[in-house]
């Protein structure tokens, strides 16, 4: 949870630094905008880092500003519960779920744990970004 003042400031931090190579003016005028939108509608959540990711690709395919707001909203609620809010324990469960997952079906791929490599450190940012940095 962060305040306004806390939000704007790592939103400004992180709106350069989101796919600089890919933005142009216009488009990280606009994430900062749909950025700022998104945490004065989920003041829950308010802003996370990984969220400018997955705005990002909405405005590089072409959505309006209002139609990047509504994805990111509709993305985070129907399929990202708990991932953004200070406990992270939605990011958790389903990092937990995928240990599980990997250990049950690929056990020799979920033998990075023995080289105490735990799965959070490598999960975590294509989880809150929804992938969404790995598309070019």
């Amino acid at each position: 949870l962060c305040t306004d003042e806390t939000c704007q400031k790592q939103i400004e931090k992180d709106v350069p630094r989101t796919r600089p190579t890919d933005l142009n003016q216009n488009q990280r005028e606009a994430l900062g905008r749909v950025l700022r939108a998104f945490a004065l509608l989920r003041p829950q959540v308010g802003y996370c880092q990984g969220l400018n990711f997955v705005a990002a690709v909405e405005l590089l395919v072409g959505f309006t500003e209002k139609q990047a707001l509504g994805g990111l909203c509709g993305l985070t609620d129907a399929f990202c519960s708990g991932y953004y809010e200070e406990s992270m324990s939605g990011l958790l469960r389903d990092i937990a779920v995928l240990d599980a997952l990997l250990l049950h079906l690929l056990p020799k791929i979920a033998r990075f744990a023995e080289v105490d490599l735990p799965l959070i450190w490598i999960a975590t940012e294509p989880l809150l970004t929804l992938f969404s940095r790995e598309l070019k």
